[in-house]
């Protein structure tokens, strides 16, 4: 089936427990919407590796989805001390995490992207990327190490530690070579495409900020959501699919400080905003 359709039998799944079905709870509200029928449960011989408990807080770890870039795992979160239906649809978290057994100790800001359920649950998903593509399985290493409430208005310091095994999904999954080198500042890689993100791969000089609109095949624009962090060989540009299948992208480039590109609304106002513009067929994604 194409990415973004998922037959579920409703009566079926009002019988799964809550653990089993965050990913249908938070998939159409989440920055990376879209239907993660590639999800599974967690299966782990060391489930202390997905259950944390520390300063009245509760995190367990659910189900897991990687699409060779970035590993989304469902988390809830449950605190008798804490009123969690305050916090509107994310909740930020201090974190460090590696892949490999190794957990970098570099701080990084994730949102676990969801909802509350009743005034002590909050439930959602976390995504956590690699600094290039991947097709290899493997175990995420997570510390979560501070608890931003109310729009960080109360941060829970603690720690939680987790060990989420993942196998890597092709499914609706490509890679696509550009090597376009625009001007002495910026090279376009490559783009990775996912039923649920695009990611796009660049080598650009520090002393130059380059924005890079999409826009898929029927004119809509991608949005763009965060720049990877400094690791890695390549830069890197990430991007909400919202779900839906793509099989044409449209990029628009600008040498610019401001955002004005990014809030382009049409092809037309994209292309007078830039300076040079790309096309890329996405051929075969099942």
């Amino acid at each position: 089936s194409r990415p973004g359709i998922l037959v579920v039998n409703p009566s079926l799944a009002a019988n799964l427990p809550i653990l089993e079905k965050i990913f249908l709870k938070v998939e159409k509200t989440a920055v990376y919407s879209g239907t993660y029928n590639e999800a599974k449960k967690i299966q782990s011989e060391n489930t202390a590796g997905l259950n944390a408990e520390s300063q009245g807080v509760k995190i367990a770890a659910s189900e897991v989805y990687c699409d060779g870039f970035s590993v989304y795992v469902t988390m809830e979160m449950q605190s008798d001390q804490y009123d969690l239906s305050k916090e509107e649809n994310s909740i930020c978290m201090k974190t460090q995490y590696g892949f490999e057994n190794t957990i970098s100790k570099e701080d990084s800001d994730i949102i676990l992207d969801g909802k509350s359920v009743g005034k002590h649950t909050f439930i959602g998903m976390m995504k956590f990327d690699e600094t290039d593509v991947t097709k290899k399985d493997g175990t995420l290493g997570i510390r979560i190490l501070e608890i931003y409430l109310s729009n960080g208005e109360q941060n829970i310091s603690g720690e939680w530690n987790f060990e989420i095994p993942y196998t890597v999904s092709e499914k609706g999954v490509q890679k696509v070579e550009i090597n376009e080198k625009v001007n002495d500042h910026l090279t376009i890689k490559n783009l990775f495409i996912s039923p649920y993100q695009i990611v796009l791969f660049t080598k650009e000089k520090s002393n130059v900020s380059n924005q890079i609109a999409l826009f898929d095949q029927d004119g809509k624009r991608i949005l763009f959501e965060e720049i990877g962090n400094g690791s890695g060989k390549w830069e890197r540009k990430l991007y909400a699919t919202g779900g839906r299948e793509i099989t044409k992208i449209y990029g628009y480039v600008a040498m610019t400080n401001d955002f004005t590109l990014y809030l382009a609304k049409t092809k037309k106002e994209a292309k007078r905003l830039s300076t040079y513009q790309f096309c890329v067929e996405i051929e075969g994604v099942q």
